[in-house]
C-alpha cells in the first residue's frame, strides 16, 4: 500500500508539474505574441504596406503564432500529438462543414487582398450597400455607409 501511495504522490507530481510549465508557457507564450505582432506593425517596413494587407498579416501571423503555441503546451502536457491532431482534424471537419460561408469569406478576402479590386478609403457598391471601405480583415470588410452606420460585408 506504501508503494501505490508513493507512486501516486510522483505521478501526482509530475502531472502537476507539467499542468504548471504549461500554464505558464501559455501566459508568457499570449503576452510574447501580443508584443511580437505589435512590434511587427510598428516597425518602418509594415507601415509601407497597404493598411488592408496590414490587417489581413496581422490577423493570419496572429493566429499562426497562436496555433504554435498551442501545439508546445500540448508538448509540455506529454499528450499524444497524433490523437490531438486526429481530435482537431475531425473538429476541424465539423466546424469546416458549419462554416462554409466563413470560409467563403476568407476565400473571398484572399481575392480582395490578391487582386485588390477596392482598398481602405474606397467608395463601393456591393449590390445591398453604399459605403467607403473602412478596414479589410481576413473573413469581412467594414463599410461605413453615408449616414455614417458600419456594416459588416
Amino acid at each position: 500500500m506504501e508503494q501505490f501511495w508513493k507512486t501516486l504522490v510522483e505521478i501526482a507530481t509530475s502531472i502537476g508539474l507539467n499542468i504548471v510549465y504549461a500554464g505558464l508557457l501559455l501566459i508568457i507564450g499570449l503576452k510574447l505574441i501580443k508584443y511580437l505582432v505589435r512590434f511587427i506593425i510598428n516597425s518602418k517596413g509594415f507601415c509601407k504596406i497597404e493598411q488592408s494587407v496590414q490587417s489581413f498579416i496581422r490577423s493570419f501571423l496572429s493566429l499562426g503564432l497562436k496555433s504554435l503555441l498551442f501545439i508546445s503546451v500540448i508538448s509540455v502536457l506529454d499528450l499524444s500529438l497524433s490523437s490531438v491532431f486526429a481530435v482537431l482534424a475531425s473538429v476541424g471537419l465539423a466546424i469546416g462543414l458549419a462554416l462554409q460561408g466563413a470560409l467563403s469569406n476568407f476565400t473571398g478576402g484572399l481575392i480582395i487582398l490578391a487582386f485588390k479590386p477596392y482598398k481602405v478609403g474606397d467608395y463601393i457598391d456591393n449590390g445591398s450597400d453604399l459605403g467607403t471601405v473602412t478596414k479589410i480583415t481576413i473573413l469581412y470588410t467594414i463599410l461605413t455607409t453615408i449616414d455614417n452606420k458600419e456594416g459588416i460585408r
